[in-house]
């Protein structure tokens, strides 16, 4: 267990916080989760993005790379998303929604960041590989794709 919350893999949906706001987001019909997960990082300005809002803020990224088409691993905690998605697909996606994700990814990455932080002292590689696998997954098929804005 890493940090505060229960953090077992370097994968979106790899933590409780996650995983809460997955059943959560899969109660309702539309992106409002996803919205609000990506204005809580907006909203932290220059202060540390919290741990539990970072791994919200990256789960809803992955529904964002679903959404488009882009699947991202699978395990029992990615199910209940898959199936979600599955309901919803294919979507187009607001080119500034999926801007607003990848500024986020950016921010948990390289901003003042507890999730960061937590990922630092614990070995970042694995981490840091799966963030930018989800930025790939995010951009494809947009024309800032392999650029993180």
């Amino acid at each position: 267990m890493l940090g505060a919350m229960s953090i077992w893999g370097a994968q979106p949906f790899d933590n409780d916080g996650a995983v809460n706001w997955a059943f959560s987001l899969v109660r309702g019909s539309d992106l409002s989760l996803v919205e609000q997960a990506l204005a809580r990082i907006e909203a932290t300005g220059s202060d540390p993005v919290p741990e539990p809002a970072g791994a919200e803020a990256i789960a809803a990224c992955d529904v964002l790379a679903r959404l488009k088409g882009a699947p991202g691993e699978w395990n029992e905690y990615s199910d209940v998303i898959a199936n979600w998605v599955a309901a919803r697909r294919p979507r187009e996606l607001r080119p500034e929604l999926i801007a607003r994700g990848r500024a986020a990814i950016l921010r948990i990455q390289e901003g003042p960041s507890k999730l960061r932080d937590l990922w630092d002292q614990n070995g970042a590689e694995a981490w840091r590989t799966a963030l930018a696998d989800l930025d790939r997954r995010l951009a494809a098929g947009s024309e800032q794709a392999g650029q993180i804005p």
